[in-house]
Parts: structure tokens; C-alpha cells; sequence
């Protein structure tokens, strides 16, 4: 059995069985069927072309390649940010189709026209959404998302934000509007290239070489000059500021500058005038005229460490955890090598109750103290008084006045109680002269009685 056009029924069945269906429809015209997108056309015969995405291939004969009942489906709705010509919010094909909205202008979902901006807020052109300064809108977002940490807008309507902080800043703020809100980021003796950073400190911060330092927010290498307390060419290398001397700025210097006042002293890789000091000049002993000659590092005193830098003893000496002594080494003095001392109180290898002093020499060229000996044998200095010890002294005269108090009342009481027993010792003597009276008198009364 044979069907429309020669082809089998069942065939014919399929097809139309396949087509779409639509509740609403467009009329089809002589010269366009269906004009949009992935729209197919019914198939001609084979001796006729086709209707291709409701556009003709080529001629057909009249009312073939024509939808069910003339009609075509009904085009999808206008996508945000887009409208439609024919004021139908309709995709059509061809001259049906949905345009772009115009910047300044947005649009829903099926719009049949655009609206324009709110005062304050733009859009770029086929945008669903206006934005603000510090916001953005990608294409097909149908709402406005600030902008992230590290990066800013300073235009409404945005679809990215442009804005990046500059490299060596960052910023936590969204949202921003300009660059006002980047700061500097990374800290002291470090660099950073990397631009729109959102972290204080991360990966992309590189530090400075050892003895160099570089302001926060650094941006390159160069940045990186000697540190204060260091000195040296511009490029290095850096050398550490000798003990009496300071250098308060980081950059490039010939030298260091020395203590304002002669006598002075300074841990070495001091940052500031303040670092200079008056070191207690030692007190030689009486009985030990001179300083013994002592071997440094006599292996005796192996286990002897002092376990702190100098900047370590600068530190605890103005926090008063540590308190140490230093002086130079003078006649013992070797140039380039042993030049200073250091006596530390409450040293362990101390071995005197009265003198807890334990000192060290400084061995320059390997940077790091060298055990001497302790300071009840070097004799370098005798200590001033502390005032902790002159309250310590004071409680304990203190508590000396009142156990005199105590013997003095003892005495006291002992001398009262020796008066009454040296009465009562005169009281006895007297009883005893009396009754050997009255034996004297007896025996001469007896004699008489008896003729003898």
C-alpha cells in the first residue's frame, strides 16, 4: 500500500509522528518557514530540495516543505539581556531573531524591549544585569557579584574587574572601587612581583639575602640594601656592625657610626645610639693585682656554653632577663679574633656561692662565645650591689635585729633569774653560818654537862 507521495504509509506515519507540535504557532510564508535556530522544515520529495532550518534550499513547488496545518512551532523566549524586534519577546528566525541590548540598557528572561540603568549603575551591551562601581556581571549572569579581594573596579557596568592591586600590595577588602584600599604586604626583608593579592604573606613573597633587608611592599630585588645594623656596598655583601658601633637605617655604607661617647660600648649589629652603653668598668682584685693569663677554651671547661647572640644579651640586658658584663680584652687582646669579654651571671658552669659569674671571650672570626673561666678565679670585676640584693640584705638585717631583740629579752630575763637565785644563795649561806652557830653552842653546852 502505498502513501502521500509514493512512500509507504508507515513511513508517512513516522514522519509525521516525529514532527513537533506546538500550542501556539507562526504562520509559514512563501519564502521562510520557521526562521530559527535548529529548526527543520518537513523533507520534499526527492526530486525537489529541502527547506533548510526554515530557510529554503532552493525553490519547492507551492505548499511543499510546509509545517503540519501551515504553522510552525513556537520560537523559545529572548534570553536575558537580549529582546526581540518584533515586540513579541520571541527568537525568531532570520529577521525574528532576539538582538542584543544596547549598553546602558538590560533585560529578563522573554523581554520584548530593554530598560534602561538605574543613576549610579551601567552595563555593557547584551547585559541581563547593571552594576555599580566595584561590581561586575560576567555574560549571562543575571546578578551583580562584588568584586574579590585584591581586585577593583572604578566603572559601573563591568563584566570583570580590571583593577588588580599593585605588585608588593594586597587587599582583604571586596567590593572596592579603587586602588586606595591596597597596602603594602609581605613585611621588612621581603619582595614581591606578583599583582591582585589577596593574603598579607603567601608564597610569591621571596626574602631578601642574609644581612639584607627591604621595606614592606617591596617590589624587586633591588629593593634589598644592607639591613641597619649591617654595612656594605649597594649589592653587597653585608657585613655585621662591630661591638661600639651602630647603623640605624637599612642602605648601603662605608661604615658604621660609633657610640656618641668615648668608652661606650654596643653589641655588635646595634641599630641605634640607645644600643650604646656604659659597661662597668672591672674592679681588679687585691689579691690578684692582675687578671690571670688563661688559655680560652681550656677543654676543662668543654661543657661551658653561653647559648645566646649578642642581639640575645642586648635584649635580655633591657628586658632584665639576663645580666652580663662585658669589657675588652686589652693586653690579652687578639686582633681580629679575641677582642672582647662577656661575664654571665647565673652561668651554670659558675662555680662559687658568692660569685655566680661565668665569662667568655668572642670569637670574631667564627662568631660565637668561647669558654674562659669563672669570674671568682679571673677576678675581671667585682659586682656593684644589686638593689635586689640590698633589699635581700636588708630583710635578712631586719630579721637579725629581731633575733637580738629576742636574746637581749633572754638576757635579760636570765639576769633576773640569776639576782633571785644569788639572793637566795646569800639567804643560804646566811642559814647555814647560823646553824653551824647553833651546833657550836650544843657541842659547848654538851662539854660542860659531861665535865669535859
Amino acid at each position: 500500500m502505498r502513501g502521500l507521495r509514493g512512500l509507504p504509509l508507515v513511513l508517512v506515519l513516522v514522519v509525521q509522528d516525529s514532527l513537533p507540535r506546538a500550542e501556539a504557532a507562526y504562520p509559514c510564508s512563501s519564502d521562510a518557514h520557521c526562521q530559527y535556530a535548529n529548526c527543520n522544515d518537513i523533507s520534499c520529495s526527492s526530486s525537489h530540495s529541502r527547506c533548510n532550518n526554515g530557510v529554503w534550499d532552493a525553490s519547492c513547488s507551492s505548499g511543499s516543505c510546509r509545517w503540519e496545518n501551515n504553522n510552525c512551532p513556537d520560537p523559545p523566549a529572548c534570553e536575558p539581556g537580549t529582546f526581540s524586534a518584533q515586540g513579541d519577546g520571541k527568537n525568531g528566525g532570520g529577521n525574528k531573531a532576539c538582538i542584543d541590548c544596547p549598553a546602558g540598557t538590560y533585560s529578563a528572561s522573554g523581554a520584548a524591549d530593554c530598560t534602561s540603568c538605574p543613576a549610579g549603575k551601567s552595563s555593557y551591551s547584551g547585559a541581563a544585569v547593571c552594576c555599580g562601581a566595584g561590581e561586575y556581571a560576567s555574560p549571562g549572569d543575571t546578578s551583580c557579584s562584588a568584586c574579590p579581594a585584591g581586585k577593583y573596579s572604578n566603572v559601573s557596568g563591568a563584566s570583570e574587574c580590571s583593577g588588580n592591586c599593585a605588585a608588593g600590595t594586597y587587599s582583604l577588602t571586596t567590593g572596592a572601587t579603587n586602588s586606595s584600599v591596597c597596602i603594602p604586604r609581605c613585611g621588612r626583608g621581603f619582595f614581591s612581583t606578583s599583582t591582585g593579592e589577596a593574603v598579607f604573606f603567601s608564597e610569591t613573597c621571596f626574602p631578601c639575602p642574609l644581612g639584607f633587608d627591604a621595606p614592606s611592599g617591596s617590589t624587586t630585588p633591588t629593593n634589598c640594601t644592607c639591613a641597619a645594623g649591617f654595612f656594605g656596598p649597594a649589592g653587597g655583601p653585608c657585613e655585621p656592625c662591630p661591638s661600639g658601633t651602630y647603623k640605624a637605617e637599612a642602605g648601603s655604607a662605608a661604615f658604621c657610626t660609633s657610640c656618641p661617647i668615648s668608652g661606650q660600648w654596643s653589641p655588635t649589629r646595634s641599630v641605634s645610639s640607645s644600643d650604646c652603653m656604659v659597661i662597668p668598668k672591672a674592679t681588679v682584685s687585691e689579691v690578684c693585682p692582675k687578671p690571670p693569663v688563661q688559655h680560652f677554651g681550656e677543654p676543662r671547661f668543654k661543657r661551658c656554653r653561653l647559648p645566646w647572640t649578642w642581639d640575645d644579651l642586648y635584649a635580655g640586658h633591657h628586658n632584665g632577663s639576663i645580666t652580663y658584663y662585658q669589657g675588652s680584652l686589652g693586653m690579652l687582646r687578639v686582633t681580629g679574633r679575641f677582642e672582647t669579654w662577656v661575664c654571665l651571671k647565673g652561668d651554670p658552669c659558675a662555680n662559687d656561692l658568692t660569685d655566680t659569674f661565668f665569662c667568655y671571650v668572642y670569637e670574631e672570626q667564627e662568631r660565637k662565645f668561647v669558654p674562659w673561666g669563672p669570674n671568682v678565679v679571673l677576678r675581671l670585676l667585682t659586682m656593684p650591689v644589686t638593689q635586689d640584693e640590698v633589699l635581700h640584705l636588708r630583710a635578712e638585717n631586719k630579721e637579725i635585729k629581731a633575733e637580738n631583740k629576742e636574746i637581749k629579752a633572754e638576757n635579760k630575763k636570765l639576769k633576773a633569774k640569776d639576782k633571785k637565785l644569788e639572793a637566795n644563795l646569800t639567804a643560804l649561806e646566811a642559814n647555814l653560818t647560823a646553824l653551824n652557830n647553833e651546833i657550836e653552842e650544843i657541842k659547848a653546852l654538851i662539854s660542860s654537862m659531861t665535865g669535859n
